[in-house]
């Protein structure tokens, strides 16, 4: 059985447990495509047939964007760490192996988390870790088919923005904090609601 083709390239990967954020994933890859002209990776999309573990790594190293779905069956889940453990290494080794790179630039894959309620900050390491140097969107209900799904596709949109307005302009790159449009630097003490094992898919 043939396998699906994969792009060179992918404008950005949504790394997500696809038992309980599939539906989630593809909302977000539609918003994407149809507001931003982004081309998407996400790995309900391949094949039978396709070796996961390749295309899964090879999506993360194509990948401008790494959008988390980050919820706690994501934080749980020891495929979705390792998804984000290479995102994280290629990130902090991006100007080294990139020889001619602008190093005012953001590095990339640039990271991107969606955090939602169900989430415990203390109880993983790398969410831990994840918290300290990445701002988050956060979103009200425990998935994107509830809730105010617009503000946060919205809010989303705004941080991918910042990002492309920062390497644009070849300074260091921030987020905005705004607490009324639903991006954080941290979400310690913050309401929800304002705003590889490659083997397989995290599952």
């Amino acid at each position: 059985m043939g396998g699906s083709k994969m792009k060179d390239s992918y404008d950005a990967m949504i790394s997500f447990h696809v038992g309980s954020m599939g539906k989630s994933a593809k909302i977000v890859q539609e918003h994407l495509k149809k507001e931003l002209g982004f081309s998407t990776f996400i790995c309900t999309d391949m094949k039978g047939g396709d070796r996961y573990r390749d295309q899964i790594v090879k999506a993360v190293k194509s990948s401008k964007y790494f959008i988390i779905l980050l919820n706690e069956e994501w934080a749980s889940s020891g495929e979705c760490e390792d998804e984000y453990s290479l995102a994280k290494r290629l990130n902090l080794t991006f100007h080294e192996r990139s020889k001619n790179a602008d190093r005012e630039k953001p590095r990339e894959p640039i990271i991107v988390p969606i955090a939602f309620p169900n989430l415990s900050w203390d109880k993983h390491y790398h969410v831990e870790l994840l918290a300290a140097v990445t701002n988050f969107v956060l979103h009200e209900a425990d998935s994107l088919e509830e809730g105010l799904t617009q503000n946060t596709i919205n809010s989303l949109f705004r941080s991918i923005q910042s990002y492309t307005a920062t390497e644009q302009a070849s300074k260091p790159t921030t987020v905005a904090t705004n607490p009324g449009k639903g991006i954080y630097s941290s979400p310690r003490g913050l309401r929800l609601g304002n705003g590889f094992r490659f083997m397989k898919c995290c599952s």
